[in-house]
C-alpha cells in the first residue's frame, strides 16, 4: 500500500467528519495545516475556520478548526484527492 500524503490525510479527515483542528494535526505530525487548507482552497473547497475553546488534560486552551461549507462540490473534491 503507497503512503498516504498528508494533503490525502487531511482530505480523508474533513471527508469522513466535516471538520479537522490544529492541534489533531499536530499529534499526527502534520505541523502545516494551514498551507494544506490553502492547496484545498485553490482547488475549490470550502470552509470556515476559527478559534474555538478546548479542555485538555492541562487545562482550558484554544485551538484552530477549519469546517467544510455545506457546498455539494466539497464532496465531490474530497472524493477525487482520496
Amino acid at each position: 500500500m503507497k503512503k498516504q500524503t498528508q494533503l490525502q490525510f487531511v482530505s480523508k479527515v474533513l471527508y469522513e467528519t466535516g471538520a479537522i483542528r490544529r492541534n489533531y494535526c499536530l499529534g499526527k505530525y502534520i505541523s502545516r495545516l494551514g498551507s494544506i487548507m490553502k492547496k484545498l482552497d485553490n482547488l475549490g473547497i470550502q470552509y470556515s475556520a476559527s478559534y474555538i475553546k478546548v479542555e485538555t488534560p492541562f487545562g482550558k486552551s484554544k485551538d484552530y478548526e477549519y469546517v467544510l461549507n455545506d457546498e455539494p462540490k466539497n464532496i465531490e473534491i474530497l472524493k477525487g484527492l482520496l
